[in-house]
């Protein structure tokens, strides 16, 4: 056994004495553990052998071959664990300390001394230690990031029977009753004994709907088990997930919502029943009842692929139990039964406003945890389970079959129904249902290879970070234009990065059929530009290629793709009834392809001298032009160290440099960068709009405050008198915030503009400093430069029109400094192959 194996078993039971794991987790480890490198077994088993009611437990991995067995006794719980190791033959023999190592690594998995003798169960009144135990580890499970759901279970009416029966009868059902619970939680939860009938389980790594449906099952068990008792025993279960909008995520916040959950909402009324503590954590959409039945027809066959399409976790156990009923019993008849069973244990209240269906939002709009929806969400959960049943075995009769949904106005009655008139469900039989809704048909189930990841149909290019009212579900890809600069620098859009995304997203999905395009087009007027004219990509391919970073075939591939699938709807709701109808159509689907690379091999080894360039990288660089500082702030801000990289307010990471500067030694040469050539045009309308004319962003400040009129008499006085050529600290323009009292703050892009005049002899020399408030580096850093030179040979020409012409042709222009507070480049692969491939361009 080599030293680094050793080490990594010894760690791993550190790690197991100072947590509790569930046996799927246990499993994991000892696989793990098998699969490292010179390790001396090739399987490895445990055996906790059980008397009644509890059932023997197995753990571990096991192997071909005759196995070295040797049993340990389980501290005073009166159970032994038999361990099997299956040795790998030499060059690998039996370590000598091996048998002590595996004892000790089930020992601090198993954890004898925090068990009952009687039961054996973890009883969390063994030692201080358990409690503590139990916060570490679900502490553990959300620094990982991993749900962790507590469920708090308690026999109804125990103290009555314990008066009646007596302690010894008592103390028997509670045995009896952790039996039931270990082995129908297992292998997910780790199961706590509080006191009395009181259990609580742990359950890292499980969703909302997962635990439901484990409380379903121990229900139903604990129904079906015969105590011996004179009455009917059913158990009550309080659940709380750090699923929860709200959650504080820690052992004492899931403990008091799950106790408050048992006590105010299982123990209600009737007991038997499972609750969340929140009844209602977000608000479901609440748009009209035909938008909503179209929203929710477009996540059912969106999201087919997945088990938990919707934000109520009781409904995706309604679908799961339609998908578990029909593979265990393909009979669509019994459908019904199997779904009435369970809505009678979860006990649905039906909401108070009608009008809301909770089936119109997705998971990814958070938990919905109460059992309060309509007939017609339930509907729509028998269909996504039968649906996802047809996909996943592949039944030859679903591609031709479609499914129609007949409901009530209010919602409160709902049938599903094959097209040849077979009832999957229905919530009644007698009451009337007058309005009919055709879902439509499953698509064709590929004849060989793999499932798609995701069956969604649409792709959205959203302009603008706004949250849009659409669940995301709906959407292989959402691409957002970043509408800031545009918005808050009158910069255009960066359209380069979003045609590549979108091409990659195409390429990858072929079961996209539609690209929705929303937003203000106005604040991504070129990436709509482009995308109107994607039939005319064929012929633009080496230029967009150019831009984009992507292979000329890719971009052909693609444009012959979209033709006619790229939509700019009026509105979200007509967004909706588009994609609704394009889901309802027979679609044949393919596997989800390999995202095609969008980084070329490396073929050339390149060194920017950057040391030679002036500052220190983290601070900005001295280059002559525009066009030479461009891919040299580019490589500076994507060889900046990972210390700088943050989350703004839309939450990208981005890579940030700040008060950056760049020192143009000759600012009137080469205005436009390489990469940008073909868009001159474009440079000088942003200048225009922006800095000269009065209702430009910057240039309303300027005319708007008289200040441009007031510098400029103060830069002519000090030129043209005799005696007063001294260096002006006092020639400079600012942008004010523009700010109210209680208005959000709103500042743009260019903060000021110092003039500072110089002379060499009697010539005056006029350089200029400017500073910007946050720049991005591929698109605003290029503009924003370009602007302020510009706008410098503005201020150099009206001031030359206010000089006598002998002195106004001395004046020369001297040099720009630029200065981003926040010079920042975003950490998306696209941007990343763009900027990569400019430099490239430069490199030496």
């Amino acid at each position: 056994m080599s030293d680094v194996w050793r080490d990594a078993l010894a760690a791993l039971i550190n790690r197991l004495e100072t947590i509790y794991f569930t046996s799927r987790q246990f499993n994991q480890l000892i696989g793990d553990l098998l699969a490292r490198d010179n390790c001396p077994m090739s399987g490895l088993t445990y055996e906790v052998m059980e008397q009644d009611p509890f059932k023997t437990l197995n753990f571990g991995v096991s192997a071909i071959g005759t196995p070295d067995i040797n049993s340990i006794e389980l501290g005073d719980t009166n159970r032994r664990c038999r361990i099997s190791q299956y040795l790998k033959q030499p060059p690998f023999p039996k370590p000598s300390d091996l048998n002590r190592l595996l004892e000790q690594l089930f020992v601090s998995f198993w954890k004898p001394s925090f068990r009952t003798p009687s039961a054996g169960m973890l009883d969390l009144k063994r030692s201080p230690q358990a409690n503590a135990m139990a916060q570490q580890t679900i502490e553990i499970c959300v620094s990982e990031e991993k749900n962790c759901v507590f469920m708090f279970c308690d026999l109804d009416g125990f103290k009555a029977l314990n008066d009646s029966l007596g302690q010894e009868a008592g103390n028997r059902v509670i045995k009896e009753f952790g039996a039931l619970l270990e082995c129908n939680l297992q292998p997910s939860a780790v199961l706590l004994h509080a006191g009395g009938d009181e259990f609580f389980a742990l359950l890292p790594d499980i969703n909302s709907t997962e635990a439901i449906m484990l409380a379903h099952k121990v229900s139903e068990a604990v129904t079906e088990y015969d105590f011996k008792v004179n009455s009917s025993v059913s158990i009550s279960c309080g659940i709380a997930s750090t699923e929860e909008n709200d959650a504080i995520k820690n052992y004492n916040w899931l403990y008091s919502r799950a106790e408050s959950a048992l006590k105010q909402n299982a123990k209600q009324r009737t007991k038997g029943k499972a609750r969340f503590y929140s009844k209602d954590p977000f608000k479901p959409g609440e748009g009209t009842s035909s938008r909503d039945i179209l929203v929710s027809n477009c996540i059912v066959k969106s999201t087919l692929p997945h088990a938990f399409p919707f934000s109520s976790a009781w409904l995706n156990c309604l679908s799961s139990i339609v998908v578990e009923g029909l593979r265990a019993e393909p009979d669509i008849t019994r459908v019904t039964k199997r779904v009435d069973s369970f809505l009678k244990w979860a006990q649905v209240e039906p909401p108070v406003d009608a009008g809301r269906l909770v089936s119109a939002s997705s998971r990814a709009d958070g938990l919905y945890a109460a059992p309060s929806f309509l007939a017609i969400d339930i509907a729509f959960a028998v269909i996504h389970g039968f649906f996802r049943w047809g996909l996943l075995v592949g039944h030859g009769l679903l591609p031709s079959t479609s499914i129609r949904l007949q409901y009530a106005g209010d919602g409160r009655h709902a049938k599903v129904s094959l097209s040849d008139g077979t009832s999957v469900w229905t919530s009644s039989l007698s009451d009337p249902m007058p309005n009919c809704f055709e879902i439509g048909n499953l698509w064709n189930r590929p004849t060989d290879g793999e499932l798609p990841v995701a069956l969604a149909r649409a792709i959205l290019i959203q302009i603008g970070h706004d949250q849009p009212k659409i669940p995301l579900d709906l959407f292989l890809e959402r691409i957002i234009v970043d509408d800031r600069p545009t918005v808050g620098g009158g910069l255009p859009d960066f359209w380069e990065a979003t045609l590549a995304r979108l091409v990659v997203q195409i390429l990858r999905h072929p079961n996209a059929g539609a690209v929705y395009v929303i937003g203000n087009h106005h604040y991504g007027k070129q990436t709509v530009e482009n995308l109107r004219m994607v039939a005319s990509w064929a012929i633009r391919d080496e230029q967009l290629a150019y831009k984009t970073g992507l292979s000329v075939s890719q971009i052909r591939e693609a444009a012959k793709y979209l033709d006619g699938k790229i939509h700019f709807p009026d509105g979200e709701d007509q967004l909706i009834v588009h994609l609704s109808d394009l889901l309802r159509s027979p679609h044949p689907f393919g596997p989800t392809q390999r995202a095609p690379s969008i980084r070329p091999a490396p073929f050339l080894r390149r060194e920017l001298k950057l040391d030679n360039l002036g500052l220190n990288r983290e601070d900005g660089c001295r280059v002559r032009t525009i066009a030479e500082a461009y891919p040299v702030v580019l490589e500076i801000a994507r060889k900046a160290g990972a210390n700088e990289t943050i989350t703004d307010q839309a939450g990208q990471k981005l890579r940030e440099l700040i008060d950056f500067k760049v020192h143009l030694l000759a600012p009137s040469e080469n205005l436009i960068p390489a990469f940008y050539k073909s868009e001159e045009d474009s440079f000088k309308e942003y200048y225009e709009t922006q800095f000269v004319s009065h209702e430009g962003l910057f240039g309303r400040v300027f005319h708007g405050t008289e200040q441009l009129e007031s510098v400029l008499a103060h830069l002519e006085y000090i030129i043209k008198t005799p005696g007063q050529h001294f260096s002006t600290r006092r020639a400079i323009l600012v942008i004010p915030n523009e700010a109210k009292v209680g208005k959000k703050l709103s500042p743009l892009g260019l903060v000021s503009i110092r003039i500072i005049p110089r002379f060499l002899g009697t010539r005056p020399n006029l350089s200029f400093s400017y500073t910007w408030r946050t720049v991005e580096a591929l698109k605003g850093f290029p503009y924003s430069l370009y602007g302020s030179v510009k706008f410098s040979q503005h201020i150099i020409n009206l001031l030359a029109a206010r000089l006598p012409k002998e002195v106004a042709r001395q004046v020369e222009f001297g040099t720009v400094s630029y200065i981003a507070h926040s010079l920042h480049f975003f950490l998306d692969d696209y941007g990343q192959n763009i900027a990569r491939l400019i430099v490239d361009e430069a490199s030496f």
